[in-house]
């Protein structure tokens, strides 16, 4: 089983994972969506962030922007990152399965963080 983390709110893929207050997961196994919940992120900061999705065991974050901090924690523990994503969550996570969901290959260009 698999478990992918999509920046959430109002329907739509959120654009800045470290403001994100909500994340669709989704569990998929034999390439089939198995499960999907929303759960919020309590809030945290982009550091907290980091436990709270590694905590949630995901290994596949989809988002519109990480800034590059956040991408280079991510990489060192080996969770993939998809940014650049816009729109439907669940139109994405089903171009995920199929391979053909495609990021931009610089997705924080335009996040200024700091952290």
């Amino acid at each position: 089983m698999e478990r992918v983390a999509v920046t959430y709110f109002d329907g739509k893929i959120f654009k800045h994972f470290g403001k994100c207050k909500f994340f669709k997961i989704y569990d998929i196994d034999n390439n089939r969506i198995t499960n999907t919940n929303i759960i919020p992120s309590n809030g945290v900061s982009h550091c907290e962030l980091v436990k709270y999705i590694v905590a949630q065991k995901v290994s596949t974050i989809i988002c519109g922007n990480m800034g590059y901090p956040m991408q280079v924690k991510f990489n060192e523990l080996n969770i993939k990152i998809i940014g650049g994503v816009e729109g439907d969550p669940d139109n994405a996570i089903l171009q995920y399965i199929n391979g053909t969901l495609v990021g931009k290959e610089e997705f924080g260009s335009d996040c200024k963080c700091e952290h």
